[in-house]
């Protein structure tokens, strides 16, 4: 499993059905490497995006019925290696604080 591989990360967007997952934003698409992907790495990766305090990170496995997972760990960044290598690519859903929310 030593080939790059796509991770499109999907971020400062919504989703605007809820049951197909569609998502409307804009999504940036980094080649992995496999030797290098880990849970903190990714973490410095959306740092430079701009991100630099995030409230969670999902990817989406489309083999599950709910399909969204939350990444806390290495272990979700070595299955989202088998979603890519299975699927051509995985998906990354940031989501991030909101600021100012007025309620």
């Amino acid at each position: 499993m030593d080939q790059i591989f796509e991770c499109v990360i999907h971020h400062v967007g919504d989703f605007c059905s809820f049951m197909d997952f569609e998502y409307v934003g804009p999504e940036e698409v980094l080649e992995c490497d496999p030797n290098y992907f880990s849970y903190f790495a990714l973490l410095t990766t959306l740092k430079r995006l701009g991100y630099q305090t995030l409230q969670s990170l999902w990817y989406y496995d489309p083999a599950l019925e709910d399909g969204m997972i939350v990444l806390n760990s290495d272990n979700g960044c070595r299955r989202m290696q088998n979603i890519a290598h299975q699927f051509d690519r995985v998906h990354l859903y940031v989501v991030h604080l909101c600021h100012n929310l007025k309620l």
